[in-house]
């Protein structure tokens, strides 16, 4: 009788560790899953700028030429690629064994209209994507473009989201992820 009492605890035990080892796993494998989307420095900075931490997480670019400035992710490397289809063209990459999405920021001498039709066909003709979502925009009183795409097949890239400004003389293209766009336009600015 004993040893059936001592049989039935210990399979108890071994259901309750069986039950905490699952919990433990699904929670671990829904932050993976968090750090993946949400990846360290890309989330939106307060409104409030004295905090060093914070100014240090975050670096600023202005250019005066074209006209805008841009927050960016401190740990994200601004490259400026020469292509004769833009006036200015950088790609922030995020740097290797950090998890996470880098984003475009190009300047051309178009219209709104003009950079929609030639970012639909760039990305179709570059890559296997699909247009899912084009939309008008309105920020800061300038009409712009939401632009979405995602991969014509599974597993073919990433989804993109591409949002169009214009200052009247310069359309500004901002191109990332759909989890990061809005963080990132939030801190473009048109000067």
């Amino acid at each position: 009788m004993q040893s059936k009492k001592k049989a039935g605890i210990f399979s108890i035990g071994i259901l309750l560790l069986s039950l905490s080892l699952i919990a433990a796993s699904i929670y671990l494998f829904i932050r993976s899953k968090e750090e993946i989307i949400t990846p360290p420095g890309i989330d939106k900075p307060s409104e409030k700028e004295t905090d060093n931490d914070e100014e240090s997480a975050w670096k600023i670019m202005q250019d005066e030429d074209y006209g805008y400035s841009l927050r960016y992710p401190s740990l994200l490397e601004p490259r400026t690629i020469e292509s004769d289809n833009y006036l200015s063209f950088i790609i922030f990459f995020v740097p290797k064994g950090v998890r996470g999405s880098g984003f475009a920021l190009s300047v051309r001498e178009n219209s709104i209209e003009e950079e929609v039709v030639l970012i639909k066909e760039e990305i179709q003709k570059d890559s296997a994507a699909r247009l899912v979502n084009e939309e008008q925009i309105e920020a800061g009183g300038r009409l712009g473009a939401r632009v979405e795409f995602e991969p014509a097949v599974e597993g073919g890239g990433e989804k993109r989201t591409i949002i169009i400004m214009n200052n009247g003389k310069y359309s500004y293209t901002l191109s990332s992820t759909p989890d990061q766009i809005d963080i990132l336009f939030s801190n473009f600015k048109i000067l």
